[in-house]
C-alpha cells in the first residue's frame, strides 16, 4: 500500500510516542517493547490495521518463539561442534 508506506514517519512517530507512556510506568523490557513497536508500524503500514490492543499477546509469543529457536538450534550446532552431548 504505497499511501500508507508514504506516511511511514508518522506511524513510526506515533508509535513511539505510545511507547513512550507506557515506559513512564517503570521498569522497561527493551526487547519486547521493540517488538511490540515493530509490530504497531508493520500493521499499519503494511495492512492499515492497529494492532495496538494485541500487540503485547503476539510480542510475548514472537519473543517465545525466537528465544525457543535460538536455543534449539543454538544447542544442535554447539552438538554439531561436539561441545556438548544431546
Amino acid at each position: 500500500q504505497p499511501d500508507r508506506l508514504g506516511m511511514l514517519d508518522t506511524i513510526v512517530a506515533e508509535s513511539c510516542k505510545r511507547a513512550t507512556v507506557r515506559w513512564r510506568a517503570g521498569e522497561v523490557d527493551a526487547a519486547g517493547e521493540m517488538v511490540r513497536v515493530a509490530l504497531e508500524v508493520a500493521s499499519h503500514a503494511f495492512f492499515g490495521i492497529d494492532m495496538e490492543g494485541e500487540s503485547q499477546a503476539i510480542g510475548e509469543a514472537v519473543t517465545t518463539l525466537a528465544n525457543t529457536f535460538t536455543r534449539r538450534y543454538t544447542s544442535a550446532a554447539a552438538a554439531l561442534w561436539g561441545l556438548v552431548n544431546v
